[in-house]
């Protein structure tokens, strides 16, 4: 890791150019991504919503920088303000005083359409002129800055500085332009000279653009009589800063080989070596967790690697009270080492006033960083069992809620609705308490589900959505398309064996609703095998079925056709006259419907009663009695044709 090199005020103190100092020499040799915290670069007040980047790649120019040296970063056009500062004074040392010189390369990449008062995109910053405060994460003043706009002719830019301070960012107000035209896309060297005098707004700024060396004449000079009323009178830092906004955009630019010091010829040479200070560089700063739901923890985990530490490193938490760390003191020797030290963040988010926290990171010898952590809570009501969600007297169905059990899928259903000329995707899960469907509500502006990676056996939890009660069971509309996780795999339900009698007299349709089921001597009506539909498909929604149990209600049962199901449109020959082991997901309670997965949900135990040739069976005793639609009847009293089961295993036909 490169060694980042600064210089305290108090080495400063009482020189002057003959003695001139480095204060800061720049290169960008960190990791491409964003700049907040690598090296010793930090928020200057609260983070923006697009980070300057470091991008791969080096500018050069003679007699500055000769060859490619690190990287660069690059400054964005997009909406918003991110400023990020380097600090060479921190509080408790002496800020700068007398004449200081910042430089880069700067290559203007594009322009928008209209600039109206750009930002500064380099600018030197104090401590903040209200508070008093400097550091990471606090608004500093700055003054002191650096500009670009459109030159006169096509493709060409031009830039030029303003003393003008603030502690709320400044922009392009009274600033001097410099007459010389650079093409867009091509390198220029800037160099700035801030000279601090002893009045509130007497101060004296200068600017070079290609110098060619440190004899060269500065081609903009601001005197020290000028409209500005305030300029910067504590010097500690230098900063970034891309700003755009409606009324105030910036250029794109690309920013290699910033350096600050006391005097050109340092400028210039970039080799007397400052000091180095403790540094410590956070892998992402900040931490942006977005859209999290209450009550549920979620981790992200951070690299923190340092150079030149003095001691071990101290994270305090912030005042939120929602984010843990996974330590609040990371050794020295793990911190420096090549892999750094990793420090995990667990977020459980809760409705309250706070939406970010602020994790600051002290060590001796460095001013404290903050490792800054956003995120955009959800409320959520969280249950942990399938029946919990089911109670319609304490949910609804407007609130948010997080099912944090695991459920065991039983079957993914997907298949063409040409009603609603869309594809239709469902999840059937269950756990110990209940079951649950899983579909889109696609007409109320939600998503289809994806269920792509998710299959029978799966235990999915963390399930994030909207309640819908009704006689079909449970059924929960996710969030998002895949608003849950997946714990396991490889896991089995075995279905509750019942009879439809059993299911039609439980309490209500979550019972039972959207879970495995399996139901014994199940047979369709004798008119579906003699109507002929006994070589036709299954190609109708439903068909109604009997166990002998719930014959004296007709048309209570039916099994269900799942159109996603490997029998479907598939031949019906061999169904009709038999009877059947039924296993299926019940997906309506009233009236009640059993839905086979595949056809190995379909058990056969023989042709059904009223299929089998009358047989004689003399001597024999009836059993069981039965009509033509496999309902159990009174065998003295029925009238028509009867099915007599004896006891020996036969069965006769008769006619009362």
């Amino acid at each position: 890791m490169k060694k980042i090199f600064t210089i305290t005020a108090a080495a400063l103190f009482g020189l002057g150019t003959a003695n001139a100092e480095m204060l800061l020499n720049e290169s960008f040799a960190h990791s491409p991504g964003s700049l907040a915290s690598q090296g010793t670069w930090e928020a200057n007040g609260s983070p923006g919503s697009y980070p300057i980047n470091i991008i791969e790649g080096s500018l050069t120019h003679s007699g500055y920088q000769e060859e490619p040296s690190g990287n660069s970063v690059c400054i964005s056009m997009d909406m918003g303000r991110n400023a990020l500062q380097s600090i060479f004074a921190p509080t408790g040392s002496d800020a700068i005083e007398g004449d200081i010189y910042y430089s880069a390369l700067v290559r203007v990449d594009e322009f928008p359409p209209a600039l109206g008062k750009p930002g500064a995109i380099i600018s030197l910053t104090g401590s903040n002129s209200y508070s008093g405060e400097i550091g990471d994460a606090i608004a500093s003043s700055e003054g002191g800055g650096l500009f670009v706009k459109k030159g006169e002719a096509d493709a060409t830019a031009v830039f030029g500085i303003s003393k003008a301070s603030s502690p709320n960012g400044i922009t392009a107000t009274y600033v001097e332009w410099d007459d010389t035209e650079i093409p867009v896309g091509e390198t220029a060297l800037l160099i700035v000279r801030y000279r601090q005098q002893p009045g509130a707004a007497d101060d004296i700024m200068e600017l070079y653009v290609n110098p060619a060396d440190a004899a060269a004449t500065p081609s903009v000079t601001i005197a020290d009589i000028s409209d500005v009323d305030d300029t910067l009178t504590d010097i500690r830092g230098i900063q970034l800063c891309q700003r755009s906004a409606l009324t105030s955009k910036i250029a794109a630019c690309t920013v290699d080989e910033l350096r600050v010091a006391t005097g050109l010829d340092e400028i210039f040479t970039g080799e007397t070596p400052p000091v180095t200070v403790p540094n410590i560089t956070i892998s992402e700063n900040p931490i942006d967790f977005g859209q999290v739901y209450c009550n549920i923890p979620v981790e992200r985990t951070v690299c923190l690697r340092a150079t030149d530490l003095e001691g071990d490193i101290t994270l305090t938490p912030g005042e939120s009270g929602q984010v843990e760390l996974s330590s609040l003191t990371i050794a020295m020797d793990d911190a420096m080492s090549e892999a750094g030290a990793q420090l995990t963040l667990t977020l459980t988010a809760v409705e309250s006033r706070f939406f970010s926290d602020k994790i600051t990171v002290s060590t001796p010898g460095m001013s404290d960083k903050v490792l800054q952590v956003q995120w955009h809570p959800v409320p959520t009501l969280v249950a942990g069992t399938l029946s919990q969600l089911c109670d319609e007297d304490v949910n609804d169905m407007v609130s948010v809620y997080i099912y944090t059990g695991e459920a065991t899928v039983t079957f993914v259903e997907s298949y063409y609705d040409f009603s609603y000329d869309r594809v239709v995707n469902s999840i059937f899960a269950q756990d110990a308490t209940g079951g649950v469907e899983l579909r889109s509500a696609t007409g109320c502006g939600y998503d289809e589900i994806d269920i792509t990676g998710v299959k029978i056996g799966d235990n999915i939890t963390n399930i994030a959505g909207y309640l819908i009660f009704g006689d079909s069971g449970l059924t929960m509309v996710p969030r998002t398309a895949s608003a849950w996780e997946i714990a396991s795999e490889g896991n089995t339900v075995e279905p509750i064996e019942l009879t439809l009698r059993q299911i039609a007299l439980a309490a209500d349709g979550y019972t039972y609703g959207n879970q495995l089921v399996k139901i014994k001597n199940v047979t369709f009506p004798d008119e579906y095998y003699e109507a002929g539909d006994y070589h036709g498909l299954w190609n109708s929604q439903k068909y109604q079925i009997f166990d002998g149990t719930l014959d004296d209600y007709d048309g209570l049962a039916w099994m269900w056709c799942n159109k996603a199901a490997d029998y479907f449109k598939t031949s019906t020959e061999g169904y009709f006259d038999h009877r059947w082991t039924l296993t299926g997901i019940v997906n309506n309670y009233y009236p009640i419907h059993i839905s086979p997965r595949s056809t190995s949900d379909f058990e056969d135990e023989g042709l059904k009663y009223s299929a089998i040739p009358a047989t004689e069976a003399s001597g024999a005793v009836v059993t069981d009695a039965f009509d033509l639609a496999g309902r159990r009847v009174d065998a003295a009293a029925a009238r028509g044709v009867v099915l007599l089961r004896m006891d020996d295993g036969t069965v006769r036909k008769t006619m009362r």
